[in-house]
């Protein structure tokens, strides 16, 4: 996993950061927001929700 800090834009939205997550070589991930994921697996609807990323290199 590689978290990148700056801005960037996708698709006319600016955001924050990028986090890489490497997967399998016959993986085809799409582009999804923390909001999106949020709301696709938990249920927590429009609720406030503040994520956190821990990230332990090696």
């Amino acid at each position: 996993m590689r978290v990148e800090k700056g801005i960037f834009e996708e698709e006319g939205i600016k955001h924050n950061g990028k986090v890489y997550i490497q997967t399998k070589d016959s993986c085809l991930p799409q582009v999804l927001s923390l909001s999106a994921l949020a709301k696709k697996y938990t249920n927590v609807a429009d609720a406030p929700v503040l994520f956190t990323i821990k990230w332990e290199p090696g």
